[in-house]
């Protein structure tokens, strides 16, 4: 599930980055209502990307796990 999540959060993080600067370029150009849209967007998926970040936090990394259930972590599909 720790691997799931840091994708989806690094997605999440360079979507809501892409966002935000795609709304800095297009509010000097006075179109504002494109640029608010992006802002507001970037915001919602930026709090995305920290929920999944945050979401597995604690959970332990793969070397520190037992070596039965990593084992088991490797021999199911993903």
């Amino acid at each position: 599930m720790l691997d799931t999540d840091e994708k989806i959060a690094k997605l999440f993080f360079v979507l809501g980055l892409l966002l935000s600067l795609a709304a800095m370029v297009l509010g000097p150009l006075d179109i504002s209502s494109w640029s608010i849209a992006c802002g507001v967007t970037a915001c919602f998926v930026s709090l995305t990307g920290m929920y999944f970040a945050l979401q597995s936090w604690d959970e332990p990394e793969e070397e520190s796990l037992p070596e039965e259930m990593q084992s088991t972590q490797q021999e199911m599909p993903r």
